[in-house]
């Protein structure tokens, strides 16, 4: 792919974690660090800051592994902590309120980015001034198309997310 050299920018990213496993957590760490990396390389990014960020009442200890991970990867991490489950919305907004870089990115905590995907995403911004926002193509872990976009949900959705019910959430 050809794409112009813009003037490197900053990135922020947060990625809040809920009892996540840490193997999946440390790929998704490892994976940005690479694709940041590889950012910095070409020239697009001049910096990063990470905000880990623990939605758990408690701090489990693959989160405190993953931190440890993170902050040896990172040299720009915040993690935030002991707020409890406030919500994925509300908890990645600890972050987007602290920051103050070009860019931010959402990341979920079982990702793993392709080590290109952080330098085009800046590219495509950049010289697309009037876009606000991109999603990624994903796939899942045998290489199939994942539909990232969904429709507004409807009401019986809404509520079954407002009651959080193990056993409905299992049948809906």
């Amino acid at each position: 792919m050809n794409i112009a050299r813009c003037k490197p920018a900053t990135l922020s990213v947060s990625c809040v974690v809920y009892d996540t496993d840490y193997d999946v957590l440390a790929t998704t760490i490892k994976s940005l660090h690479i694709a940041v990396q590889e950012s910095v390389k070409q020239e697009s990014l001049k910096g990063c800051h990470v905000y880990l960020i623990n939605n758990h009442p408690t701090t489990p200890d693959s989160f405190q592994q993953a931190a440890a991970l993170a902050q040896d990867l990172f040299h720009d991490i915040e993690i935030i902590n002991g707020h409890g489950n406030i919500g994925y919305g509300r908890a990645n907004n600890l972050a987007i309120k602290r920051t103050q870089s070009d860019y931010h990115l959402i990341l979920n905590p079982d990702v793993k980015i392709d080590t290109a995907a952080i330098d085009e995403g800046i590219r495509f911004l950049t010289q697309n001034p009037d876009v606000d926002l991109v999603a990624p193509d994903a796939t899942n872990n045998v290489g199939e198309h994942e539909y990232l976009a969904k429709r507004m949900p409807n009401p019986l959705i809404i509520l079954l997310r407002g009651i959080n019910n193990t056993t409905l959430n299992k049948i809906f």
